[in-house]
């Protein structure tokens, strides 16, 4: 007399890591073999190629946008703005802005686009 069960097990998982590479675990790696029929390998080979695809888009799309936010801003990602401008006073402005650079102060240009903007050249 035996006893059969028909149960599903995890093979291989993959998945997208956040650096980009397709992770693949495999729950029972204690095995030094594992046989996969032709549908599971064809399968795993499927979420492979799905996850490695995924990869790509997600790697051009970080990409683009950091492309985008670097053409947009060079090295500073904000535009230097006086505090008047930054209060919505645009006709108080003298031109300038002061930043704090660790214990310095530096004076420079203030970077306000706004209508009516009194410090702009």
């Amino acid at each position: 007399m035996s006893v059969t069960i028909d149960m599903m097990v995890v093979v291989a998982d993959v998945e997208v890591t956040d650096d980009y590479q397709v992770e693949l675990r495999t729950p029972i790696a204690r095995k030094r073999r594992t046989v996969l029929d032709l549908a599971a390998a064809e399968r795993l080979g499927l979420d492979l190629l799905a996850a490695s695809e995924d990869a790509r888009r997600m790697l051009a799309e970080d990409r683009a946008a950091a492309d985008a936010d670097q053409a947009a801003h060079g090295f500073d990602v904000d535009p230097v703005i006086c505090r008047d401008c930054r209060e919505g006073k645009h006709g108080a402005c003298i031109g300038s802005a002061h930043v704090e650079r660790g214990v310095e102060i530096d004076e420079v240009a203030c970077q306000c686009t706004a209508e009516g903007h009194r410090g702009r050249s």
